[in-house]
């Protein structure tokens, strides 16, 4: 590697990793890892809630509940558990827990501990947050994208196919912004 590419490398790293010191205990991917098929750390946090004792029998973590309605709002659960009893559990929780010794229940403070402060699990967490990232700036590419081809169509009147060469849109970025344009069309449509 050359020296200006060490100097990024080693300025992402250090972005990634203030990130990682910076997640709590009920940070969406943080959560997901340390609850995720994990049932004791479930129970003792629904019983908490609760007050009362829970014995979970299944536990999975950021299930997504779709509405029902067009353009309605999906809700995406932090935990959805079943108990012994068939009952369910769907948790929605904010908490502000950054390390393992600020806390009061030492079930909890291992699996923050393993994720957050062993180099281990910070490889698992870092991993994640640099794919969110490159996720996040993949969309907004895309975003961007689509609206610099709405106004050349917009202000120009170009043809999408004039947008696409003036842009020089890969063959691959032309049929995304293709089908986000058509579902923005199916949804204004619907909306009528």
């Amino acid at each position: 590697m050359q020296e200006a590419e060490v100097s990024v490398y080693i300025q992402n790293q250090n972005n990634i990793n203030g990130l990682v010191d910076n997640l709590d205990l009920f940070d969406d991917d943080l959560m997901t890892l340390i609850f995720k098929k994990n049932i004791p750390p479930t129970e003792l946090v629904l019983s908490i809630i609760m007050d009362r004792k829970i014995t979970v029998t299944s536990v999975d973590t950021q299930e997504e509940m779709r509405s029902p309605e067009i353009d309605g709002r999906n809700i995406i659960l932090d935990i959805h558990a079943i108990d012994i009893d068939d009952t369910e559990f769907d948790v929605e929780v904010q908490c502000n827990a950054k390390s393992s010794e600020n806390m009061n229940f030492k079930l909890l403070a291992e699996g923050l501990h393993h994720f957050k402060e062993t180099e281990k699990g910070r490889d698992i967490v870092s991993e994640k947050v640099e794919r969110y990232a490159k996720q996040y700036a993949e969309t907004n590419r895309i975003s961007n994208l689509v609206q610099n081809v709405k106004n050349l169509m917009k202000n120009a009147s170009f043809t999408l196919d004039q947008a696409f060469n003036n842009l020089e849109v890969s063959d691959k970025d032309r049929v995304i912004v293709t089908k986000e344009l058509q579902e923005e069309s199916l949804r204004i449509n619907s909306m009528q």
